[in-house]
Parts: structure tokens; sequence; C-alpha cells
């Protein structure tokens, strides 16, 4: 039998560009033969590094699948089996509760309906209770009427001064007719003075105050 390297070794390897240029030459056809040997030799040993190696576990692999197949197969079917025999069960069950949710439907229905009833009635009773609120709350307070009797309040206090200053006045000997008494005079009309004003802006501002706090109420802010 011819071995692999006589094989390569009587293979002719050629120089040159085309066919009538080509000339023989025996090194290179050596070195051609050479690397031939080697490629053949490197796909050997990757062949029998498979076959050796690959090929038994590949095979392997196979063998268990094999094995798995019957196991799988019967635990789909025990799988279909178990959900066949619960779906009377299940509808069973979904026909009670639509029988249930059936029979609760008219009961239901009246509650929506007495709910319904309710708030119809309670918004005809607010609705003039609203209404009253919001003209409230738009009409307000009367500013310069509270300022006018915050004033009147403020002179109301002052109404017998002068008469209790004048009796002061005497018991101290002072002459009602002298510059110190008109200038205690002077003084009590000035207190009085800033005591009206004081209370009638005090009231105003008050009284404003109230009426802003009327319309945030009713726009709800």
């Amino acid at each position: 039998m011819i071995s692999r390297a006589e094989k390569i070794m009587k293979k002719v390897f050629f120089k040159g560009g085309s066919s009538s240029e080509a000339t023989y030459d025996a090194a290179y056809n050596a070195r051609m033969a050479a690397i031939a040997e080697s490629q053949q030799g490197m796909a050997d040993e990757y062949f029998d590094f498979w076959q050796n190696n690959y090929k038994p576990m590949e095979e392997a692999q196979i063998n268990a699948n094999m094995e798995m197949i019957p196991l799988e197969t019967g635990l789909a079917k025990e799988k279909i089996q178990a959900e066949s025999d619960l779906l009377p069960g299940q509808v069973a069950l979904e026909k009670a509760s639509n029988e249930s949710n059936l029979a609760l439907l008219p009961g239901q229905t009246d509650l929506a309906k007495a709910q319904i009833t309710d708030s119809l009635t309670a918004i005809g009773e607010k609705t003039p209770v609203r209404n009253a609120f919001f003209k409230e709350s738009l009409q307000g307070v009367d500013v310069e009427g509270r300022a006018n009797k915050a004033g009147a309040d403020a002179a109301q206090a002052f109404a017998g001064s002068h008469a209790i200053m004048s009796r002061d006045a005497a018991k101290m000997g002072v002459n009602p007719n002298s510059g110190k008494f008109a200038s205690m005079t002077n003084t009590n009309a000035l207190n009085r003075a800033k005591t009206i004003s004081g209370a009638r802006t005090q009231a105003r501002t008050g009284a404003e105050q109230e009426n802003y706090g009327r319309l945030t109420n009713a726009m709800g802010y």
C-alpha cells in the first residue's frame, strides 16, 4: 500500500505563470509536497481530536435527550390530564359566580337608584342655602357703616370728658379761663380726634378683610 507521504511525493508541482512557461523544479516540488503533507497532518489531528473527544460527548448528549423525551412526554400528558380534571370545577365556579352576580344585580340597581334620589334631594335642599351664602358673600358687610359706628362709639367714650376735666381743674384750683385749662382742653380734643379716627380706620380695615374672606370662602380657595 502506498503511504500518504508517497502519494504526496508522486504529485508534481510546476513553477511559472502559464502552462507554456511552467517548468519542473525539484526543490520547489519538495517544498510544496511538505506543505501539503503538513496540512493533511493537521486535518488528521483535528479529525482524531473530534472522534476521540467531541464525538463521544455529542453521542452522550443525544442519548440523554432521547432518554428525556419519554419523561417529558409523560409529564406533558399528566399536565394536560390535570388541567382536564380541573376544568369542570372551574366551569362550575364560573357559573356560580355569574349566578351570584346576577342575583345581586337587582339590589345593586335599587341601591344606585336610592343613592341618586338622595343626592338629588340633597341638591334641592342645599340650593337655597347655597344661593343665600353666595348672596351674602357678594354683598358683604357695610364698610362705612362699621367705620361710622366705631367712630360714634369712640366719641361716646369722650362725651363726658370735658365736664370731668372741668371738675378736676376746679378741685386743683385751675381757673377755667386760664391758658393752662385751655391747653388741657386742646389736648383732650386732640386725643378725642385721634381716638375717633383710629377707631374708624380699624373698623374699616376689619370690614374690608371680612368681605375679602367671605369672597375667598365662596370661591373655595
